[in-house]
């Protein structure tokens, strides 16, 4: 037996005949969501404005505006909505005006519900058509956004830390000199080192700055992620509080790919840090770190940040899934902004310098959070094909 088909549409049904409303409405519900009925046009064109179905079905001949003329009312207000027109007419002058006008399917009185339902299929098809053509496009214009967005502040921070990292040569070179020039027991002495530890710290900020815009110094080799991550789990232990149960769970295959990775470093814990931060202080909680190669296709890519260019195939990831407060639709939409917290004003660049690394690196970054659930971000990596694999 063949299952029957459902559509998740709604659908407007107006004839002016009790017996035909009652049988096809009976039928329609058990192949759609939605069922509106109305006897006569004026009525259909009333709660066509009130529900916006996603298909309207209508008797040709009625009392007053007939299925023609609520249909140009119709199409007057959503162009596009398919239309489905029950009539005994097979004139020409007929089906040309109704063709004008917009209908897109005709079906002969008596309503074979086999000729019904075929016409049922053909109108879904377009409106999944149209929704998948429109999700495809505001999937681009979203992207095409942040990328513009990315791109600005990239430039914007590429330009500060090259300016202020001029000032900053002169400061710490001017008190380098005036150190050296200073006895060891000078009182001065101490407030000197302060302003050049101050000034260093001011050049980490300027660096993070340079990694954002993706114009960093960057040392490029061959590396295993796992091993990149293993080698800093004293570190990252040191910094998770005990209360927060962490797994490392690593690959069996090898992650190979190229990268930098004391900036690699500084991705891993930032990410660690965000974690830590959306579990809370002093709170319970878990952190799992995974490691791994996965098969990304076109539209997997498409659902993450920065895939431009990106082409489907093999790359490694790093996952950082934790238990914390999770973060909604905005907060994600303005993670990656330099100094953006949930905490406090100005916390600092750390995920907006991931995103300037993972972009040199031609990665990609997918979030899945839930608020009040945790989050899971993945970092992806083009995995490293060797020569042997080519």
């Amino acid at each position: 037996m063949c299952a029957t088909p459902k559509f998740p549409v709604s659908i407007l049904f107006v004839d002016d005949e009790p017996v035909n409303l009652d049988i096809l409405t009976r039928y329609l519900s058990s192949y759609v969501d939605t069922i509106t009925v109305a006897a006569d046009g004026r009525e259909g064109y009333a709660l066509f404005l009130e529900k916006r179905p996603d298909i309207v079905l209508t008797d040709l001949i009625m009392p007053g505006i007939d299925g023609l003329e609520m249909s140009r009312m119709i199409r007057g207000i959503e162009p596009k909505i398919p239309i489905i027109l029950l009539t005994s007419s097979n004139s020409v002058d007929f089906l040309s005006e109704a063709i004008d006008i917009g209908v897109t399917q005709f079906l002969p009185k008596p309503v074979l519900k086999a000729k019904l339902l075929t016409a049922m299929q053909r109108c879904y098809d377009t409106i999944d058509l149209e929704r998948r053509l429109k999700k495809e496009h505001e999937r681009a214009e979203e992207n095409l956004l942040r990328s513009q967005k990315l791109e600005s502040l990239g430039v914007l921070a590429g330009g500060v830390a090259h300016n202020f990292n001029n000032i900053l040569t002169a400061i710490i070179g001017n008190v380098t000199l005036a150190t050296m020039r200073l006895p060891e027991d000078a009182p001065a002495l101490k407030f000197m080192k302060n302003i050049e530890k101050s000034a260093v710290r001011a050049a980490d900020i300027a660096r993070q700055m340079l990694d954002y815009s993706g114009k960093g110094a960057l040392m490029v080799m061959r590396l295993e992620l796992s091993d990149l991550v293993e080698s800093m789990r004293e570190v990252l232990m040191a910094t998770i509080p005990a209360k927060i149960n962490t797994t490392f769970d690593y690959s069996d295959s090898e992650c190979l790919m190229e990268g930098d990775p004391i900036q690699l470093r500084q991705v891993i814990m930032a990410l660690i840090i965000n974690a830590v931060e959306a579990i809370g202080e002093g709170c319970e909680g878990s952190i799992r770190i995974t490691t791994g190669c996965i098969t990304c296709n076109e539209e997997c890519l498409a659902a993450c940040w920065i895939d431009e260019g990106l082409t489907g195939g093999e790359y490694v990831f790093l996952d950082v899934a934790d238990s914390g407060c999770g973060m909604d639709v905005e907060t994600i939409s303005r993670l990656f902004d330099p100094f953006f917290s949930t905490k406090f004003t100005g916390r600092g660049l750390g995920m907006a310098a991931v995103m300037g690394i993972v972009r040199w690196h031609r990665g990609a970054v997918h979030i899945n959070s839930i608020p009040g659930e945790g989050s899971r971000v993945r970092i992806l990596f083009p995995v490293l094909v060797t020569p042997t694999e080519r």
